[in-house]
């Protein structure tokens, strides 16, 4: 049997045809996850958000069976073997991600929160590094600060001094949460089984996260908070459900086992560049010359981190 134990990718064990389709792969993703940030927006006060969490993993979860089946029907004795990683990453990514930031964004203000959210790539190698899955080099670790700057300068609307007046709230404290638990998901992935089929893994994430998430929703519902039901709420739940739940977790799940969660996490960094060009197209929001100079700064960053380097290129 096929050792659980990962090995780091490296430079020298990825090819370049199949790191570029992992970084399409990724640039895809944070698309449809950047997205979904504006669908939350065009729907709040319409749906609760712990609601909203759950339908989408609800239907996520339904829609995703159809075609998942077959292969955890073929793997269901390996499931429950590996039942405390699969729990590990359910919990993480359906279950606590989305819901911390959910809570998040009730209880600060959007600066914060982006800015936190940002450090992502950084928990994400750390995490790595401290796993013993990936090493932290000298292009990541100059890319992730030159990205990071080009985040910070993005949120802080081209004033620098903005940054100073932050405070750590609480909601701030769920947003660092939402990044950890992403940082752990994006690490376990590393340990899954190799003869876990993806559509077994990410249909056993799904049901997890769904069932753990069922008696949060309930408390809305029983705190009288109900959504209302119209062509656009139908329509919001329809693309979280399958763009940013499905697709996206496929095409993350496996640019993750290519190369590695250090580079893909870094990608993450696109989506102060993605959200307010959603924004400006579909909510009349405004895209001023700072989110040029940062998104400038951040692919700067992204190429610093997915250069080979010399040795592995001679």
């Amino acid at each position: 049997m096929a050792s659980d134990t990962p090995r780091a990718a490296t430079d020298a064990t990825i090819d370049t045809a199949t790191r570029r389709r992992a970084m399409a792969a990724l640039v895809l993703t944070v698309t449809f996850w950047s997205f979904n940030f504006v669908v939350g927006r065009a729907v709040a006060g319409q749906i609760p958000p712990l609601t909203l969490s759950f339908l989408r993993w609800f239907f996520a979860f339904l829609l995703f069976s159809l075609i998942a089946w077959p292969h955890v029907l073929r793997d269901r004795s390996g499931l429950i073997r590996a039942w405390p990683k699969l729990l590990l990453m359910g919990l993480t990514s359906v279950a606590g991600y989305n819901t911390f930031v959910y809570l998040a964004l009730e209880r600060t203000t959007a600066i914060n929160a982006v800015i936190l959210n940002a450090t992502m790539p950084i928990a994400i190698a750390v995490m790595a590094a401290l796993a013993g899955v990936d090493r932290l080099g000298r292009n990541q670790l100059a890319g992730i600060i030159v990205s990071f700057c080009g985040v910070a300068y993005i949120v802080a609307g081209g004033d620098p001094m903005a940054l100073l007046h932050l405070k750590i709230g609480a909601g701030d404290l769920w947003i660092l949460g939402a990044t950890l638990s992403w940082g752990v998901y994006s690490v376990a992935l590393r340990f899954k089984p190799a003869w876990l089929h993806p559509f077994s893994l990410l249909w056993a994430n799904m049901l997890i996260g769904m069932l753990a998430l069922s008696p949060l929703a309930l408390t809305e519902v029983l705190d009288g908070r109900l959504p209302v039901v119209s062509a656009t709420t139908v329509a919001a739940v329809a693309y979280v459900a399958i763009f940013p739940s499905i697709i996206a977790y496929i095409l993350w799940n496996g640019a993750v086992a290519k190369i590695g969660p250090n580079r893909a996490g870094l990608f993450m960094h696109l989506m102060p560049i993605l959200t307010p060009v959603w924004s400006m197209l579909f909510l009349g929001e405004r895209l001023g010359p700072h989110h040029l100079v940062g998104g400038i700064a951040i692919l700067a960053g992204l190429v610093l981190t997915t250069r080979t380097s010399r040795a592995a290129r001679g």
